[in-house]
């Protein structure tokens, strides 16, 4: 495109309605990492073929990528996922909004953190400290939403619910100091919550100091189960049975952790 095409030539206006319509997604972008050779990171849309810059305009010519590029971010919620043993999608956001200037981190609306992987060093994922400079920087831009999906905590009908919502306190200990113990109809889940999640935070899995909890807190900063919000789970009673297929349970006989379940994954914890 030349720098006289008719695009250009426009009320500046006109351009931006043509910019959002252009670079609103379908869903998603996801963030790809800075290459080996230099590459720097964009974001793309995933689907089975390479990972290709969803923002094209800014490519046109020089005044197209000064008026669009990083534009996306205002008309899109982007995703962090790619990690490894070394560097978690936490660090890989951390690292971004370090180079994001202040006027384009004010458009950013929502950030979703969803490991493709995660070594299985504990039930909590990451050490405490690398938990600490996430809040940290979502302290530091209290305008995002910070969705955090763990790895971990996926609720699976054959392997039962209560595992579900074990994992969910030890989460909400370790990063709110809450516990729920309404929640238990077995003491030694409880306190298996808050053993593991304390344990974690004195640094007990990583050779690192302590970190107190206030360094855990964020209001901006989620955290969810890996499940879709339409996932079909059991009604269970509040004697702990499981409600059959076709027995309505007036919400009073009710388990109180059919809400919960349903709230953590729509809002997390």
């Amino acid at each position: 495109m030349a720098s006289t095409s008719p695009l250009l030539r426009l009320p500046a206006e006109l351009r931006n309605t043509i910019y959002e319509l252009t670079l609103t997604a379908s869903r998603s972008l996801h963030h790809h990492k800075p290459d080996a050779a230099g590459k720097k990171p964009y974001f793309y849309l995933r689907d089975d073929k390479s990972p290709v810059d969803y923002n094209q305009l800014k490519y046109a010519n020089k005044q197209l990528y000064a008026e669009t590029a990083g534009l996306e971010l205002k008309f899109n919620d982007i995703t962090f996922s790619e990690g490894s043993k070394d560097a978690l999608p936490s660090d890989a956001l951390i690292d971004w909004v370090s180079s994001v200037s202040i006027t384009k981190r004010s458009w950013i609306k929502t950030i979703s953190i969803r490991p493709d992987s995660v070594d299985d060093l504990n039930l909590i994922g990451e050490s405490p400290d690398a938990v600490a400079r996430l809040t940290q920087l979502c302290n530091g831009i209290p305008n995002v939403k910070v969705k955090y999906y763990k790895p971990s905590w996926v609720y699976q009908s054959d392997f039962g619910i209560g595992f579900f919502f074990t994992l969910a306190q030890c989460f909400s200990y370790a990063f709110r100091g809450k516990i729920f113990k309404y929640l238990f109809n077995v003491a030694v889940d409880q306190d298996m919550a808050i053993i593991y999640a304390t344990r974690w935070r004195k640094g007990h899995h990583y050779k690192s100091p302590k970190v107190e909890l206030v360094r855990l807190q964020a209001e901006n900063l989620k955290y969810f189960p890996i499940m879709p919000t339409d996932t079909p789970v059991p009604v269970i009673k509040a004697d702990y049975t499981i409600a059959r297929d076709d027995e309505v349970i007036p919400e009073a006989e009710q388990w109180i952790g059919n809400k919960y379940l349903r709230e953590w994954m729509e809002h997390g914890i």
